[in-house]
């Protein structure tokens, strides 16, 4: 129990890291690298963070990534900027991925702000 709340801390506070390097648009953690900050296993990591956060790391960081692009978009970023700044070099990857969680496509999404205004 001991060495498990050590670890849930160490994950709690990686999380915590985490959110503001997506949020600033800095290099995101691997896997890899994740569980090396946390000084732990991948098992251990992956469970951890499953149960604690609901889903895996990898899908993590991409909706976390994308609720960071709608926000910049909010804020009158251009669609362009916006992924760029989360990480995504390739435009149509990042149109087809923020359409995955978003239901549009970045462009309609910002149109859709648009039309509100």
């Amino acid at each position: 129990e001991r060495l498990l709340s050590g670890d849930a801390a160490r994950v709690a506070a990686f999380k915590e890291r985490l959110d503001i390097i997506i949020e600033d648009g800095g290099e995101i953690p691997s896997m890899e690298e994740a569980i090396e900050i946390c000084d732990m296993s991948k098992m251990s990591f992956s469970k951890l963070f499953q149960y604690f956060y609901k889903e895996n790391y990898s899908d993590y960081i991409k909706k976390a990534r994308i609720r960071t692009a709608v926000r910049l978009i909010k804020e009158g970023y251009s669609v362009t900027d916006a992924g760029h700044k989360i990480g995504y070099l390739n435009l149509g990857h990042f149109a087809r991925v923020f359409f995955e969680e978003v239901g549009m496509t970045p462009k309609k999404y910002q149109q859709s702000l648009q039309l509100k205004r």
